[in-house]
């Protein structure tokens, strides 16, 4: 992030340059703002004022949020709905916020305008803002998905956590890492800046310098190079060998350059590489080309996930491919959205290649809850495209105390996207285990024995 972000020290810096960021690099910044969220907030510090401009760069590239708690009032454009009903905010006031940023950064505007305060805050609370995709069709669907969560009207229907946020990101950037590992295109000038020639130097030299090259010392010695004669001694006589000098006799005669010419040619004639050597890699190389003559090369498929039926099938037929519905499937994307298609997006395919979707029938099955903490059973239910409403208490003596009982509508049952789940959570026994007298409703105590019950 640090080469994207160039020499913008905030957020606010970046969407000026930039107007927006490429999902790619909107989920590497906002995974590490919410880890820092995460951080903060599982030490009980609200921010209550998120927004470009809080969100820095540090030294080391990363984004964090600044100022936590400095600001008691907010800006309204980044304001949650219950803020601005003047409710008591929670952790889920930043999400929101959060959300509104995340939006701003994927799009290049914000959900709702207005000049006045009044105006925006009457947005946040009453308003639905326009499908991210709808402003950048290049948007996956499930970033939309992720950013609409974040900017739910009710704090139950949010991402109930900082970190159930980032996971979700995360998700959507292992996707995103599958869709592009192996293709990016190694350049020839990639190539050169990794692995220099003989002929490039990695290192610039000064020309003064260039004398002393040929000569390369190790530890072992002089490896290489030709060393310059010392003063007083006699050059070396191009073309012969140093004679070898023992002290156990005269030195030994040396053999004459035209026998050595000879035996550097024999040398060389043995060396050759056989026309099989040679001959193979070329082969090899041929028969790659002609497979990849042979692989698709046609158009891409577009990401459809989202998008109306009516757009999707525009935009496959723009592509020069066929579009055709294969069925419906229940998901929380409204009626009548693209919820699944048969080719990946991205993937090429030959013109008139056939595109088949699923057609969201804006229901999903209840999620068992029962035998759930209640925590658990909130997460469970926001994930799966619910919201949890009144949670009822119940006393039992044969189930868990603390756990949910039971889910209304019932688990399996298929109702809409975001309907409110009731819940019943046990409260504790429903007899008195020392007499057997039946518990009154919210007692504490047996009103017969005195028997003191856990819960």
């Amino acid at each position: 992030m640090a080469e994207t972000a160039g020499k913008a020290r905030t957020l606010a810096d970046l969407l000026k340059e930039r107007g927006f960021l490429p999902e790619h690099q909107l989920v590497q910044l906002f995974t590490q703002v919410l880890e820092d969220l995460e951080l903060n907030h599982s030490q009980a510090q609200l921010h209550l004022d998120i927004k470009p401009e809080k969100i820095v760069r540090t030294v080391r590239g990363t984004y964090k949020l600044a100022d936590y708690g400095m600001s008691r009032l907010g800006t309204a454009k980044y304001m949650s709905p219950e803020r601005a009903e003047r409710k008591k905010p929670d952790g889920r006031s930043d999400i929101y916020s959060l959300g509104v940023v995340m939006y701003q950064t994927a799009t290049g505007r914000l959900p709702f305008g207005g000049e006045l305060n009044y105006q925006l805050l009457d947005a946040h609370i009453n308003q639905t803002p326009p499908m991210p995709r709808s402003i950048k069709p290049e948007i996956s669907g499930e970033l939309q998905r992720i950013i609409l969560t974040a900017l739910a009207k009710d704090p139950r229907a949010r991402h109930q956590s900082a970190k159930v946020f980032r996971e979700a990101l995360e998700e959507l950037r292992l996707t995103l890492v599958s869709k592009t590992v192996g293709q990016t295109p190694v350049t020839a000038e990639k190539k050169k800046k990794d692995k220099p020639t003989r002929a490039e130097k990695p290192i610039d030299i000064p020309a003064e310098e260039e004398s002393v090259l040929p000569e390369t010392r190790t530890l072992a010695g002089v490896m290489s190079g030709r060393r310059p004669a010392a003063e007083g001694e006699k050059p070396r006589t191009p073309g012969w060998v140093q004679p070898h000098r023992s002290d156990k006799g005269p030195p030994r005669p040396q053999p004459r350059p035209q026998r050595l010419d000879a035996k550097v040619r024999k040398v060389a004639r043995a060396r050759r590489v056989p026309r099989l050597v040679w001959i193979a890699p070329v082969g090899v190389v041929v028969l790659v080309g002609a497979l990849l003559l042979l692989l698709p090369r046609g158009p891409k498929v577009p990401d459809l996930v989202g998008l109306p039926s009516g757009q999707a099938e525009e935009r496959v037929k723009a592509a020069g491919l066929v579009f055709a519905v294969d069925g419906e499937k229940d998901d929380t994307l409204a009626k009548g959205m693209v919820a699944a298609q048969n080719l990946a997006s991205g993937t090429r395919a030959r013109k008139g290649t056939t595109v088949a979707v699923f057609i969201s029938t804006g229901v999903v099955g209840v999620p068992e809850l029962a035998g759930m903490t209640l925590p658990q059973a909130r997460e469970q239910a926001v994930s799966s495209g619910f919201v949890v409403g009144t949670v009822d208490t119940i006393y039992s003596d044969r189930a868990q105390s603390g756990l949910v009982f039971q889910v209304s509508p019932a688990a399996g049952e298929k109702v809409a996207a975001r309907t409110e789940l009731a819940l019943t959570v046990v409260a504790g026994r429903a007899t008195c285990p020392e007499c057997g007298r039946r518990r009154e409703r919210g007692g504490r105590f047996c009103i017969s024995c005195g028997y003191k019950y856990e819960f």
